[in-house]
């Protein structure tokens, strides 16, 4: 593989990690208000005196928060691959 594709890739790599990392960050936010607003005596915001929505916060939240897991982890082996290899290629030549 190329210096200029493998660059090309990382780039990729790199911008798709921040994109995941955006569309993960408002799951984390109502998965940590949930957990707030259901073990503790008084919620943050008065919207959040209803267990309806806190245990639809929970339910959403942590869904995103999986989905962000599970490419984040799927995002960096690829690149753990393409790393060992642009390696492995390296030390052949």
């Amino acid at each position: 593989m190329m210096q200029a594709e493998r660059e090309e890739k990382l780039k990729n790599y790199r911008r798709n990690f921040i994109r995941i990392q955006i569309i993960e960050a408002p799951g984390i936010i109502m998965l940590g208000l949930g957990v707030v607003s259901k073990f503790s005596e008084t919620a943050p915001f008065p919207a959040l005196e209803n267990p309806d929505l806190v245990n639809t916060m929970l339910v959403v939240g942590g869904c995103m928060a999986l989905w962000g897991i599970y490419h984040s982890i799927k995002l960096q082996l690829e690149r753990g691959r393409l790393l060992k290899e642009s390696e492995e290629f390296s030390n052949l030549g």
